[in-house]
């Protein structure tokens, strides 16, 4: 039987993957809403910013003509904001110039923060279109380190003792997860991808039906093949590291006293994240998507399989 500790660690860890999986979810959603818009709607997405910045200029204006409008539409806007933001400044006029001073302050530290989040973004992206597999597995092993700091964290949280980390065990997953994990889920989601693909021109199917073929595909062959392979892998690596000889007799008894945990808890939050995962991220997000929701799940695939 396991004891209390371990239960409440088994709860703590279904509670967070419970909360960073709807993080994930509306994140996602979110960003997949404005994506679509944007690429289904192209000229729609432009008007709407021109009505929100520049109400003057509109596809039938002359372009010197426009220019102009937006100039004086701006120079206006600017002076109602500077109107409306007078009355919070009107205590002093030294009070009143720090005050616009710290302003700008913030809001070009603001918009720098933005600027850098849009660069590291769109350079992973570039790598993801120039090299899928090395971009998808380096940021899988990452996240697989992290899945195993929580995890080693939370079990010193529960122990009531001094965290002292175990670098044989980080090391172990932040290989596996880059040469196993990576590779794996990168290989298989193009696979699954293909099916689609091949179900829409073979069938003419609904991108609906699609989704529950691929999930389905997903949740018996894919783990069937995915996770007794993880517990092996693991060995080898661990076994590599510490420099022995590996024990697949342990790694067997192992994957067959926790297999049963690691299904079940699987089943609570992967179908339905690849359910939205399939319908509505772009294919090349999918491997990032799946190693956020990972993370935690990871901090409980950590501590089975170490």
């Amino acid at each position: 039987m396991m004891s209390t500790k371990h239960c409440m660690y088994n709860i703590f860890i279904r509670r967070l993957l419970i909360q960073n999986f709807l993080l994930v979810l509306v994140l996602s959603t979110s960003a997949v809403t404005s994506f679509s818009f944007k690429v289904n709607h192209p000229w729609s997405y432009v008007k709407h910013l021109q009505k929100q910045q520049f109400p003057t200029c509109n596809k039938n204006n002359d372009s010197s003509r426009c220019i102009s409008n937006v100039k004086q539409q701006t120079v206006s806007n600017d002076t109602k904001q500077q109107q409306r933001l007078k009355p919070l400044f009107a205590s002093s006029s030294s009070s009143k110039d720090q005050n616009e001073r710290n302003w700008k302050v913030g809001d070009v530290t603001i918009r720098k923060a933005q600027s850098a989040i849009l660069e590291i973004y769109g350079t992973y992206m570039k790598a993801l279109d120039k090299k899928p597999l090395i971009t998808k597995s380096i940021t899988t092993a990452f996240v697989s380190v992290l899945g195993d700091r929580l995890a080693q964290g939370i079990e010193a949280n529960t122990a009531g003792t001094v965290l002292v980390l175990n670098w044989v065990r980080l090391s172990t997953f932040f290989i596996a997860g880059g040469v196993f994990v990576g590779p794996f889920v990168h290989t298989w989601y193009e696979q699954l991808w293909k099916l689609g693909r091949w179900m829409e021109r073979k069938y003419g199917s609904s991108k609906k039906l699609q989704t529950v073929v691929q999930v389905i595909t997903d949740q018996t062959i894919g783990v069937a093949m995915f996770f007794p392979t993880y517990f092996y892998v693991y060995e080898a690596i661990e076994a590599a590291i510490g420099m022995r000889v590996p024990s697949f007799h342990m790694a067997t008894a192992k994957c067959r006293e926790q297999i049963g945990s690691v299904l079940l808890l699987q089943y609570y939050v992967w179908p339905l994240t690849n359910w939205i995962n399939f319908a509505y991220i772009p294919e090349s997000l999918r491997v990032l998507v799946s190693d956020l929701v990972a993370v935690m799940f990871n901090a409980y695939l950590c501590t089975l399989v170490a």
